[in-house]
């Protein structure tokens, strides 16, 4: 198992994962995969949840995308790490 040292994103950028999470907001994420290639779906995002110190966006559609993975997230991007 990859054991990846987590990156923690952005307080404006959780803040704007939290506000997505409550209207259940749909469009394109960008994001790295398990294998660094990366992916682009249309979704609608769900909730976000934290496990074993990692952050994860969980989908409509179930993907569980690492936080620190998202390229863009319906046209916004993480920014700076760290709160």
């Amino acid at each position: 198992m990859n054991k990846r040292r987590y990156n923690p994103v952005s307080c404006d950028f959780m803040d704007q994962i939290e506000r997505f999470a409550i209207t259940q907001h749909s469009g394109t994420i960008r994001f790295r995969d398990a294998l660094g290639i990366e992916t682009e779906v249309k979704d609608r995002v769900k909730t976000w949840i934290a496990t074993d110190g990692v952050e994860y966006l969980i989908t409509e559609s179930q993907l569980k995308i690492r936080l620190d993975d998202i390229i863009e997230l319906f046209g916004i991007h993480p920014g700076a790490k760290f709160c």
